[in-house]
């Protein structure tokens, strides 16, 4: 109904109570009697006679904005800084986990956060874990991984630690790619230790393509596919990479890169388009 409505508001179609559903920007104040004016076309706001209800409703309702919703006033960026300071997401403290005679005690210092956990890497099966109540019974030699999470926090488990860790990597590898118009250097990865570009560069397609699709950043898959273009370069024959332009023939890393871009494809290949 709606999107027939924003279709005659383009059109210049609808009368003039139809188009308050279109006024921007609404009033300050809206106030309506709902028996008479079931509609709400009627704003009875600027009526000397409400004045009275009006003010007692807005106190009242500053009332419990003050005791339950202190932040409503907040925007959206001001809100966003209150809760991540400087742009950074924080993360949940990692659970500690005490064993003592047989019972296993679960703590986290993040202030709300709650625990999950598995007992030698399974819950009610491999995918499954454990909400964490109180103190459970555990056997000699069983493992227990834990993880806390908050709403709004990064989970704090190894996987989310080791994933902010690679994204800081990649970053920095972007760093050492080459854009240059000469197809021989354009796209390689530029070795810091002797300023080269080397084939096995190449198995980089792999954390490129994974961060692509944790962050949803086109610009690695752009990195991704200039990396495999760049690698044209030291494409052999017989399928090979070798390692070294015009220094040796070695193709050595071959494995690495092969092994590299498959799991790229299989994992992340939904990223590219057809013609790549």
């Amino acid at each position: 109904m709606m999107a027939r409505m924003a279709e005659l508001h383009e059109a210049g179609k609808l009368n003039a109570d139809q188009e308050k559903w279109f006024k921007y920007p609404r009033p300050e104040i809206e106030f309506y009697d709902v028996q008479a004016d079931p509609h709400e076309l009627n704003n009875l706001a600027d009526d000397p006679k409400y004045k009275k209800k009006i003010k007692e409703l807005s106190d009242e309702f500053d009332r419990w904005i003050s005791t339950y919703n202190k932040m409503w006033k907040y925007t959206e960026p001001e809100l966003i800084e209150m809760f991540r300071p400087g742009g950074v997401q924080p993360v949940v403290t990692r659970p500690e986990v005490k064993i003592e005679n047989g019972t296993a005690t679960l703590t986290c210092s993040t202030e709300g956060a709650s625990i999950a956990y598995q007992i030698n890497g399974r819950g009610l099966n491999e995918h499954h874990w454990f909400l964490y109540t109180g103190p459970f019974s555990v056997n000699p030699g069983d493992k227990i991984s834990a993880i806390g999470v908050r709403a709004g926090y990064k989970d704090s488990s190894i996987q989310a630690e080791a994933d902010e860790l690679l994204a800081e990597w990649v970053e920095t590898l972007l760093t050492y790619q080459v854009s240059h118009k000469n197809a021989s250097l354009n796209g390689g990865l530029l070795c810091p230790a002797c300023a080269r570009v080397h084939g096995r560069c190449g198995d980089a397609v792999l954390p490129l393509m994974y961060i692509a699709e944790k962050t949803c950043n086109e610009k690695y898959v752009t990195a991704a596919k200039n990396l495999m273009h760049w690698m044209g370069n030291v494409h052999q024959p017989d399928g090979s990479w070798m390692n070294d332009v015009n220094v040796s023939d070695w193709n050595g890393t071959t494995v690495f890169a092969a092994i590299a871009l498959y799991e790229a494809l299989h994992h992340h290949g939904h990223l590219l388009d057809d013609s790549t």
